[in-house]
Parts: structure tokens; sequence; C-alpha cells
């Protein structure tokens, strides 16, 4: 999974000011680098994924958006089941330089403090 990442890689860390940094949702903390990125697979290592699925693609030169549906339960026991947004921003050499996720922050801060958002 690190391969394709420019060593400099954003990984939602290009946001001005996103409410779920500010709530401490760890998934969507702002992370550089390859090491940032290892941090967030070492972190989504203690999720439980039930579900990761690919909708669509959309793509342009140097970007590409997946639409996802996922559904998890977060180490706190809560559990989310969101469509998701993932914007990827590819760099000059064809790496990855960018990953922005955008989600239902409500519920994602819901499950992050152990509430069940999928009943």
């Amino acid at each position: 999974m690190l391969a394709p990442l420019a060593e400099d890689v954003s990984w939602d860390a290009d946001w001005a000011d996103l409410f779920s940094q500010r709530a401490g949702l760890g998934v969507v903390a702002p992370r550089h680098g390859i090491a940032g990125a290892r941090e967030f697979f070492a972190l989504l290592d203690t999720f439980v994924v039930h579900e990761f699925r690919v909708l669509d693609l959309m793509a342009s030169q140097t970007q590409v958006v997946a639409q996802v549906i996922i559904e998890l339960t977060y180490p706190s026991g809560g559990r989310v089941r969101d469509e998701e947004l993932h914007l990827w921003r590819f760099d000059g050499d064809h790496k990855i330089a960018a990953l922005r996720h955008y989600v239902d922050t409500a519920k994602h801060i819901a499950a992050w403090n152990g509430e069940d958002t999928t009943r």
C-alpha cells in the first residue's frame, strides 16, 4: 500500500479546518509523509471492517475519486456505516500526493465515542 505514495504525501492534512479533526477523530487526523500513512494504516488495523465496497470511480488527469460504502467497528466498540468519497491526488511522477476522506462527520465522531450509528 505504501509504494505508490509520494515521500511527502498529505494524508487528510490539507484541510483548512475539518471539524472531525478538531473533535479528535483519529482516522482523519492530519498526517504527512510515508510515516504518517503508515500510522493511519496501523490505526485502521485496530478496527473491524465489515464491508468496504467501491461503488464508482471518477477520474481526471490528476485526481481519482472513489465513492465507497464502508461499515466498520471502531476500537471503542462504536459502529458506523457510511457512504464516503475518497479523493486521491497525483503528482507529476504519478505518485499519490494527497488523500482526503469525505465522510459523514457526525456519524464517525459518534462511533469514535462508542455509539452504534447503524441502528
